[in-house]
Order: structure tokens, then C-alpha cells, then sequence
């Protein structure tokens, strides 16, 4: 991998960092991108992945909700095969796993409360950024057990 495709990997991940840390709730944390020119190992030594074997993550998570710091990875031979619209879920994946991070250790019920707090801040804060009432208004589709005679 080339500096020159380590760069245009790096443009589209700071494009979703800037649209997307803030309306997640992650604004006041302390997250650092680290960048990788190496695959990351596989998922064969991960119990818990649903992936075949010998599937090669794009991206991880470490962080530590008590001092709201955070580490994403990104191993950029993985990104290079992505179109945007993978990429931005898989973004908006890893930064879910931050603001759920409260939720690996022993006091369950102050995990709650911060996780509900931080939800509720992503909400907050997307609406503030300018979605009008119109756009946030859910209009339900219609099935064959919503009530509504077609």
C-alpha cells in the first residue's frame, strides 16, 4: 500500500469523523485514529464473531468510558476494497462499540445511566444540527398488521 492510497483511505475516514463523532455522542471524548498499513490478524483466535474464518476486520475499538478516551483502529488494506457507504457503517459500527463501552464493567446500573445519557445526547444533538420537524417525523410503512385496510 502506497502513501498516496494510505492518504485517500485517511480523507474518507476524517470525512465521517467530522459528520459523524459529534451526533453520536462521542464530541467530548478523546478519540484517536491509528492508522495500520498491515492487515489486522484474523478473527480465528474470536469466539464470538460471526465472520468465516480467515475474515480480516477493517477496524477496532479500545476505550475506556471512565476517562472517555478511545482508540480507533484502522487497517488500511482492508479499507481499500470498501465503497463509502460500507465504510460509513462500519465507522458508525466502531463508534456505537465506544459509546457502549460503559458496559464492561462490574456496576451495571451506572453503565445504564450512561449509556441511556449518551443516547439520549446523540438524539439531542442531532436534531440541534439542523434535522426540521418534517424530516424527523417517522412515517410508518404499512403492513398487513398496522391496522391499515389497503
Amino acid at each position: 500500500m502506497n502513501d498516496k492510497q494510505v492518504a485517500i483511505e485517511k480523507a474518507r475516514i476524517l470525512k465521517l469523523r467530522d459528520k459523524w463523532l459529534a451526533i453520536v455522542g462521542l464530541g467530548w471524548w478523546d478519540v484517536k485514529f491509528n492508522y495500520y498499513r498491515i492487515d489486522r490478524p484474523s478473527n480465528e483466535d474470536v469466539s464470538y464473531t460471526a465472520k468465516p474464518r480467515g475474515y480480516k476486520p477493517a477496524m477496532g475499538t479500545l476505550s475506556d468510558p471512565w476517562y472517555r478516551t478511545a482508540h480507533i483502529n484502522f487497517y488500511m488494506p482492508q479499507l481499500m476494497g470498501m465503497t463509502d457507504d460500507e465504510l460509513e457503517e462500519c465507522f458508525l459500527h466502531e463508534c456505537v462499540h465506544i459509546v457502549l463501552s460503559y458496559m464492561h464493567s462490574d456496576d451495571l446500573g451506572k453503565e445504564e445511566e450512561l449509556v441511556a445519557t449518551s443516547i439520549a445526547r446523540a438524539f439531542v444533538w442531532t436534531y440541534n444540527r439542523g434535522v426540521s420537524d418534517s424530516e424527523a417525523k417517522i412515517k410508518p410503512k404499512k403492513g398487513k398488521n398496522d391496522g391499515n385496510k389497503s
